[in-house]
């Protein structure tokens, strides 16, 4: 019984641990125009761009996240959007694959594949 509550709190410390080191900013491998997603420890996500969004209000999406139990795909939910531009797709739900690395986050969506640097 001690071992499977042990388990559990080691289980549970890892996810936490998982989902606080997704947070923080991070910026797209785009030098021209470059995108930075802000994932937030309330569960909510802002995309900001200076090319497309107001220069007073450079956020460009906004919604929430989640992760799901494996902790491979981070899916944003409720998307808005604040311009013409997005920077995936225009749908509300959008599910990318992910893995964290060090200062890295690599993201994975259809047959695109980037590494975002950790900006924070």
């Amino acid at each position: 019984m001690k071992e499977t509550i042990l388990l559990f709190f080691l289980l549970f410390a890892i996810t936490k641990n998982y989902s606080q080191s997704l947070q923080g900013k991070w910026k797209s491998p785009d030098i021209e125009c470059t995108d930075f997603i802000e994932i937030q420890p309330s569960g909510k996500y802002k995309i900001y761009n200076d090319c497309y969004g107001n220069s007073h209000n450079p956020i460009i999406e906004s919604g929430n996240w989640k992760l799901n139990s494996n902790k491979t795909k981070l899916t944003l939910l409720n998307r808005n959007f604040s311009s013409n531009y997005n920077t995936w797709n225009g749908h509300k739900t959008i599910v990318l694959k992910i893995t964290i690395f060090h200062n890295y986050l690599e993201i994975i969506y259809l047959n695109s594949k980037e590494k975002w640097k950790r900006n924070n």
